[in-house]
Parts: C-alpha cells; structure tokens; sequence
C-alpha cells in the first residue's frame, strides 16, 4: 500500500538530511513525565530558597536591598537550580521508571505536579498570603514529595501491579485543572471581565470538538500566499498606536502624554545635536545605546523630528517585531491557522492592554531595545531549514555584530540567543562537528563584532575628525550598574504574573534539555522546531532578566512576546503528534492552552476597547477617522507644553538666525521648544536629566564653552532659573551637583549658572507671563 507523502519540508522541517542514523534511545522513560518532575522539584526548591531570602531582605524595607536579593535569585535559578534539575531529576525518574514501571512514574509526576499546585492556592487563601504563607505551604508539600519520591526509588518488594491507564489519566486531569486553578489565583478576580471569559468558556470546548474531528486542507501555494500576506497586512495595522498623545491634566505618573515626552526626551535630546552635526560618543551620548541614535537620525532625516514621528516609529517597529514573530512560527513548522492566532492573541493581551500605548516608551521598553534578538532567531531556523545557508548566517552574523555597537542590552540578549542557538545545534547535531562547530562560530561572531567597530570607529573618525570615546557610554553603563541611578527601581508585586512567566520560560528550558537528552529520535527529526525552541526561550530568559530588575507591572507585557512564541511551538509539536501519546492528550493540552488563552484575554479586554480605536486598523476602517488624517496629526502635533510656542518665538526674536542658543530652561519644555525651532543647546548638553546622571563627564566638556562666553550673550531661561541663579550667588560654596536646589531644574543648567554667576551678571531684557526671562550676559559688579 502507498503512503501519503512527507510534507514537512513544507511545515518547517529541516531540509538538510540529519544523521545517518537517529541515535539508540536508552531510556523508555517518558519523557513528559521526566518533564513535569523537573520542572515541580525546581519550582519548589526556588520557592524555598526565594521566600527565605525575600523574609531576610524585607526588615530592611529598602528596595535597592531586596532588588539585589531578586537579581541574586533569578541568576541562581537560572544559572544553578534549572541547570541542577535537568542533570538529577532525570535520573531519579529512570530509577522510579525500573522499579515501579512507567505507569506509576507518570502517576508520580501528575501527583506531583497536582499536590505542588494545590499547596500553592492554599498559600494564595492563607492570611498574609505572602512569602511565609508559600513558605509553609511549599515547605509541607516538598517533605511530603521528598518520602513520597523516596518510597518510589527503593526495590519494590515483590511484584505490584501497574496502576490503570484510566487512574493516571484522570490524575494528569485534575492536575491540569489545578494549575488553571493555580494561574487563575495570580489574577486580580475584578480584572477579569465576564463577557469574554464566559464566550471563551462555551468557546472551548467546540473548538476541541472541531479540533478532534476536522483537518484543514493544504491551500495551494497562491492562496497560501495571500493568506500570509493578509496576516501581516493585519499585524502591520494592528499594531501600531497613530493617536499615542491625548491632553490630560493628571499628575505626571497618571499622564500618560507626559510619561512619553519625559521618555522620548532621553533619545530625542541626543539625536537633535546628532541631526546638527554632532558625532555620537564625540559630541553628544546616550544611556541607552550609541549606533540606535544614528538609526533614529536617518529615520528624521526621513521626516520632521518630534515626538509624534517618533511615536510612529515605535509603533512601525513593534508591528515589524511582530511580524517577524508570525514569521519564526511559520519558518519553524507552525500551522498558518495557529501561527495567526498566537499572534492575535499577542496583539490583545501584549499590546491593546498597554498601560501605556505603542509609541510612548520607544527606548525605554520596545524593539529599539529588544527587537535585534528576532533577526538572529529567523536567520537561525532559515540556516537550519537549509535555505539560504549563506545569507541566513550572514544575517545572524550581522545582527551579533549592529547588537554590539547598538546598546548593551541589545548586545547582551542578542549574545544570549546567539550562544543559545550554537550550543544547541554543537550538542544535538553531531555531524557538525561538536565543539569545534561551536568554537568557529564564536570566532564568526567575535569577528563580525569587530568589524562593525572598526566600520564605526572609522566612520566616525571621518565624519568628525576625532575617535569616539566609548568611556562616555561605559560611564552611562557604571552609573546605572553600579552608581546611584542604578538604584532606581521596583519591587516584585505580591504574587506577581511575572512569576507565573518566569516559570514558563524555566519549564520551556527543561523540557528542550530533557527532550534533546531523553528523546534524540525527536529532536532529529524536528530539528527546526527544537532549534527555534531553543532560541526563543533562551530570548525569553534574557529577556526577563529587564523585568526583574525594573519589576514594574507595566513593563510585564514587553518580555512576553518570546513567552507566547515559546508556547504556540510546543504547542505545535503536540498537536501534529511529533512528541507521541494520545490523541486524547494531544486535545486534553489544546483544551488547557485555550483556557488559559480565555483567561489573559479576558484580563486584556478591558482595556481593548479604549486602546483598539487608536491603532492604525481602524484608522483604515471606512466612516472613522482616515489613517491620512493621524498621520498628519503625529507629523504636525499639537505642543505638549503649551508655553513651548511662545519659547519658539522668543528664540526667534532675541537670538535670530543662531543654530546654537544658550538656554537654561526646564528639560522637557527646553526639548520640546528645540525641536520645534530646529536649534539646539551652545551648551552641550543633550537632556540634562539624563547628563546629570555622568555629571563629571559634562562638566569637562561645559569648561570650553563657558570660558568662551562673552558680555552681551544672551540666555534664555524662566524665573525660577533666576531665582536659583540668586540662591547660588548667596551660596558660593554650594554644589549643585549633589544638592540641587530647584525642582525644576537638572543639576547640570544649575551648575552652569552657577558658574555663570562667577564670571557674570544677568541684566533682565524680556520677561513674561508665563515665566519666561530672556537675560543678557554683563560683567559682574
């Protein structure tokens, strides 16, 4: 009898040949169950070792302190307990696997994993519902499951009977509706809107039901196409926010207009002066990355720079961020049907439910930041499907190497995914050659990183006629990593959703571990969707390193995209049966990932409804409002600061035709009113929040040009600048610089007046309103 053709190739399998021969597997030990034993005895032993560590952290009641205990705590989990568990815990159930048989190591796990989520809800009801409450709990089940574990290993006395297929699969069942139970207990109940968790809870179970009786035919290419083309037109529109800036009169941190402008101001101050002829690392710096000011200057050179074109590019990128997540599913085997729907349910939860819309936070949370990592991830699984082999590594290559001159955390989770990907292939590829597979592609990248410096080394000597000076960025790095800014952060909300995240990223690493060692059949044969398993956990992982250190709430959507690709893979592998088992089971797992899908949809929803007029898609829906009009709206936006005009115009009048003002104004009005008059600042600074926080390495460069100043200079600055500038001169021995002594004012502009006022007066020429002091530099009396 004929069979049916192989169509992998077309799904994403590898199209290289693997190994001769798949190697022997030794061990008949499930898999999944090895799995599921792994990840409950990591999970609880984290438990243990966090809640300890967070009781003896908090008396202190400092965030900097317990921020430290958080990091100490995801690098131990990652880098000690994860790898601990995958190297024993296997073992242990091959033990289990002899002596009891199959069965009853897969009842084992399912009652592991039942007993360890129970434990959790009751910390979750118990007063105080903190760390001694898991603690307890926790502590209960891990006694309980250490003699359970050790009956299992000893010599069984006598023959026993295998438990009943039908006892472990209702075991599994009630340990799967628990963990729902579980994640359902990491959510605000009053956050959860009824209506869709109610359609989504009939939904269901006729999706299964179809699922379990219906199989899409293959369209044909064209058709095919189209529908692919149709997904990304769709995630294009649906992404970005074309609205972004609406006028508010909340307090700042409520304000999402001023959230934005404080965040954009960072970058756009740093590339104003690179669009006026300074060279990065020579003229002007930025925390948050050295080659992105050059790319956000060839975007302005495109368009008019302000903060609504700004926006738009945060929203282009997010939606080419986006895309190139469908294309990584597609690429390595996902179903088109499922591939869409993951990212559609990645654009609700991940991006409609926003504190703060697409376009607002650009450098500070978005793909500017942590979007290079995607580009190595398709280059990888191109390489490994056999297309393209050349340009796919080059494109890996040359992303390691932009990653380096780009910022650091874009360098360091692109390195991580990179290293990730190699490893995997050097361990689970023999044929290439093990480690020294390994050792020549560190070399590729070690040189594609040099070359890019050397490019920009060189570029910039010729542009502006000095090198750069990378210490200017390292001094950023030092003062956040280990200054005082570095203290600024967050601490873990009480039963975080982070937590529940960080747990899916350690349990997707133990599974590609387990499967590679325990299932080498299986990762040879689906060698592009383990590969892309690897790659994107390892991206997630690094990742979510961002989220423990800021820990805010709001920045949880943006490390959660890897998260959502993660899943939808494993997913994939299930339900095409590639990892074997019941089809009960296949659909049993679809059944639990819709739920859950219902469930982060339903917190989403409320926030659907004010976020989804504002994005592109349904700017393009007939009778509303056209894309053309908001677009004309970001190019041309209405002043934030409604008292920037009128510092335009009094530029305009008191220092005409002068590209380079001096200005010592509040930093987000001053920003605000440069960009719009296409001047920049005599004095260098940048933005000088931001400057202050590497003070020392302004003042060097403010000495030139304030010994340059003349009498009859004039300066632009606002009562409170005069009032400051009068506190100074009555306190000569004042530093500014560690005791600023106006709110709004950066300690940098109060230095500058203050040394200003050695040298000068400053005769008042114009003053109005709404605060505004044009001044004209005079000898001092």
């Amino acid at each position: 009898m004929a069979t049916a053709p192989d169509t992998r190739l077309r799904e994403g399998a590898s199209a290289h040949p693997g190994p001769t021969a798949p190697r022997a597997v030794r061990h008949p030990t499930p898999a999944g169950a090895t799995i599921a034993i792994t990840v409950a005895l990591g999970v609880a032993c984290f438990v243990l070792i966090a809640g300890t560590v967070e009781l003896l952290a908090h008396p202190s009641g400092s965030v900097p302190t317990k921020q430290r205990a958080e990091t100490a705590l995801f690098l131990a989990g990652i880098g000690l307990i994860l790898p601990l568990a995958c190297a024993f815990v296997p073992r242990l159930t091959d033990v289990v696997a002899e002596r009891r048989g199959v069965r009853a190591l897969s009842l084992l796990a399912a009652g592991l994993i039942a007993t360890l989520a129970g434990a959790l809800l009751v910390a979750r009801v118990l007063p105080g519902r903190g760390e001694p409450a898991a603690l307890v709990a926790v502590g209960v089940w891990s006694v309980g499951a250490a003699l359970t574990l050790a009956r299992a290993v000893r010599p069984a006395s006598g023959r026993r009977p295998e438990p009943a297929e039908s006892t472990a699969q209702i075991a599994w069942a009630l340990a799967g509706t628990l963990v729902l139970a579980t994640v359902v207990a990491f959510a605000t109940l009053r956050s959860i809107s009824p209506l869709p968790l109610a359609i989504g809870l009939v939904a269901v179970p006729l999706v299964v039901l179809a699922a379990a009786r219906w199989r899409p035919r293959a369209l044909s290419r064209r058709p095919g196409l189209a529908l692919e083309a149709a997904v990304v037109l769709l995630l294009l529109l649906a992404v970005p926010d074309v609205v972004i800036f609406e006028p508010s009169h909340a307090g700042f941190l409520a304000n999402p207009t001023a959230v934005a402008q404080f965040h954009h101001d960072f970058v756009l101050g740093p590339v104003n002066r690179v669009l006026h002829g300074d060279a990065v690392l020579v003229g002007t710096a930025s925390q948050y990355g050295v080659a992105n000011l050059y790319f956000i200057a060839a975007w302005f050179q495109l368009v008019p720079i302000g903060y609504g074109m700004f926006g738009l590019l945060d929203g282009a990128l997010f939606a080419c961020f986006f895309v190139a997540g469908y294309l990584v599913l597609r690429a390595a085997g996902s179903g088109r049907l499922l591939a869409a729907a993951a990212l559609a349910l990645a654009v609700v939860v991940l991006i409609l439910n926003l504190v703060y819309p697409v376009g607002s936070l650009p450098a500070q949370h978005g793909p500017l930041r942590f979007g290079l990592p995607m580009g190595v991830l398709l280059g990888a699984i191109l390489e490994e499907r056999g297309r393209a082999r050349t340009a796919a590594l080059g494109l890996q290559l040359a992303v390691i190497g932009l990653a380096s001159v780009w910022s650091l955390e874009a360098f360091t989770y692109t390195a991580v995914t990179l290293t990730a990907i190699v490893a995997y292939r050097a361990w689970t590829e023999p044929e290439l050659g093990g480690l020294r597979f390994a050792a020549r592609r560190a070399l590729l990248a070690a040189a594609a990183c040099l070359a890019v410096h050397l490019i920009f080394v060189v570029a910039t000597l010729a542009f502006s006629g000095e090198l750069p000076d990378y210490g200017w960025y390292l001094a950023y790095l030092n003062s956040f990593l280990f200054g005082e800014v570095g203290q600024i952060t967050y601490d873990f909300s009480r039963w975080s959703p982070a937590l529940l995240v960080g747990v899916g990223y350690a349990a997707s690493a133990a599974a590609v571990v387990v499967l590679a060692r325990r299932r080498p059949d299986l990762a040879a044969r689906e060698r592009v969707t383990m590969l892309a398993l690897a790659g994107t956990t390892a991206y997630g992982i690094a990742l979510f390193s961002y989220f423990v250190d800021r820990s805010a709430d709001h920045i949880l959507p943006y490390v959660c995209l890897p998260a959502v690709l993660a899943g939808t893979l494993w997913l994939s592998l299930i339900l095409r049966g590639a990892a074997g088992g019941p089809a009960r089971a296949h659909l049993a797992t679809l059944g639990g990932v819709l739920l859950l899908a219902v469930l982060v949809t339903s917190i989403a929803w409320s926030s659907v409804g004010d976020r989804l007029p504002h994005t592109a898609l349904a700017h393009v829906v007939p009778g509303g409002e056209g894309l053309r009009t908001a677009l004309h709206r970001l190019k041309h936006p209405n002043p934030i600061d409604p008292r920037s005009p009128r510092g335009e115009l009094l530029l305009a009048r008191f220092m005409p035709g002068q590209e380079r003002v001096l200005t010592v104004v509040s930093p987000d009005l001053e920003t605000e009113i440069f960009l719009h008059s296409a001047r920049v600042n005599r004095f260098p600074l940048d933005y000088p929040p931001e400057d202050s926080f590497v003070s020392s390495d302004y003042v060097e460069r403010l000495r030139p040009v304030l010994a340059k100043l003349r009498p009859g200079d004039r300066l632009l600055t606002q009562a409170s600048g005069l009032r400051a500038f009068a506190r100074l001169r009555a306190q000569p021995s004042a530093d500014p610089l560690s005791s600023p002594l106006a709110r709004d004012l950066a300690p940098l502009q109060l230095w500058i007046l203050q040394q200003v006022g050695r040298r000068f007066d400053l005769d008042v020429i114009y003053r109005d309103a709404q605060g505004y002091v044009v001044t004209k530099l005079a000898p001092r009396r």
